[in-house]
């Protein structure tokens, strides 16, 4: 469900309906008649606080976490009080703070500024936001230099709870966690993973999570450990702990807060085939990167080199296009790798190597095809070919 009219041309083959503004909870709903609604997995553009306070009013039934459940979550005062009460450690206050307006929470970012002295705080709060009952600034501790640890558990309203998995990122706290990469399992951290367990259980149990939760700890450079935020919901690192640990933690979930044993479905190992991850206008799945080693660094330098052109498949293809008698141009990089592999090629200049370039060969031969490689699409010959130089 997206009220976004943009939809049309982004994902319109991938929803079952499309309702666009001025879209309401209560028209939706009243329409669909649905037996439930499951709020555990966000959804861009929705409105989650208004389905919660649907659910709340009884206008329709959640599934999983309760609409009480997450409240305590998301609104400060209660939350921090079952923290106080389950012993759990926060940041006290001081400098520096990061500052948020909690009016962004719910589209998947925030506006946020860290601020290093009072000054820029009042600054911040009359130019930048416009506070109100409705729109609440939140106002926390930055720690600096501090190690953030994201936690993704499953846990059923009876109070078991499973952590799929502990993970250490890579950038310091404070990054988003959208932005930054990480490393599962952790690689220096080991004397806190004890008493983050036990805090993870305790908060689930605690606000009857039935489903997905993310957590949110930073380790100071003094070994401190602190809470930093909790969110009944699933996060953008579920499909990595899914594949790295080979168990689909959101189907998990969405058994548990559907009622149903994992054996009253089938589920799908389809994977979408041929799939053009060139990046345009129209929104393309690209899936997710990740590397796998025993070592470390050596995980991490697998997924990035991951994220390029295996050229393995080039020579391939290159291969077929020299059996039917087809010329294969090529700048000196992919030249000199398939010359190794004893393919004749014709060598061009890059655009910043003088003239005749590859460009102007687009321009004036039928050029078939070009290769995507890393950062292709900010390249000028690449350019060139997607604006219909054929």
């Amino acid at each position: 469900m997206n009220s976004n009219p943009e939809t049309v041309s982004i994902d319109y083959y991938t929803s079952d309906i499309l309702y666009f503004e001025p879209l309401t909870v209560k028209d939706v709903l009243k329409i669909e008649r649905s037996d439930g609604i499951i709020l555990a997995i966000p959804i861009q553009y929705l409105d989650e606080q208004k389905l919660v306070t649907a659910g709340g009013l009884g206008l329709v039934r959640i599934w999983g976490t309760s609409p009480d459940s997450i409240d305590a979550a998301e609104d400060r005062g209660r939350f921090n009080a079952i923290v106080k009460d389950l012993k759990i450690e926060q940041s006290k206050g001081g400098l520096p703070r990061v500052i948020c307006c909690s009016a962004f929470i719910c589209a998947g970012g925030r506006v946020m500024e860290i601020v290093y002295s009072d000054e820029k705080l009042v600054t911040y709060l009359e130019t930048a936001v416009q506070v109100d009952l409705e729109c609440p600034v939140l106002i926390d501790r930055y720690l600096s230099d501090a190690i953030e640890i994201g936690v993704d558990a499953l846990a059923h309203s009876y109070g078991n709870v499973v952590m799929g998995a502990i993970m250490e990122h890579i950038e310091q706290a404070g990054v988003q966690c959208g932005d930054s990469a990480c490393s599962l399992p952790t690689k220096t951290v080991p004397s806190c993973l004890d008493k983050i367990r036990t805090w993870t259980t305790k908060l689930a149990k605690s606000l009857i999570v039935c489903g997905l939760m993310n957590y949110q700890y930073a380790i100071t450079p003094s070994g401190d450990l602190y809470l930093l935020e909790v969110n009944p919901h699933a996060s953008r690192t579920v499909p990595f702990v899914s594949k790295a640990i080979g168990h689909p933690l959101a189907k998990y979930a969405s058994l548990v807060m559907s009622g149903k044993s994992l054996y009253d479905l089938e589920f799908t190992r389809h994977k979408f085939q041929g799939c053009d991850v060139l990046l345009c206008p129209e929104m393309r799945s690209t899936g997710e990167v990740m590397g796998i080693d025993y070592e470390a660094p050596v995980a991490f330098a697998k997924a990035q080199i991951a994220t390029g052109q295996r050229y393995l498949f080039l020579a391939t293809i290159a291969r077929a296009f020299i059996s039917l008698s087809i010329r294969i141009l090529s700048t000196s990089g992919t030249a000199q790798m398939l010359e190794l592999e004893g393919l004749p090629v014709e060598r061009v200049l890059k655009m910043q190597e003088g003239q005749p370039h590859a460009g102007d060969m687009l321009s004036k031969v039928p050029i078939i095809a070009t290769v995507a490689g890393a950062l292709a699409t900010a390249d000028p010959i690449r350019r060139m070919k997607l604006n219909g130089v054929r």
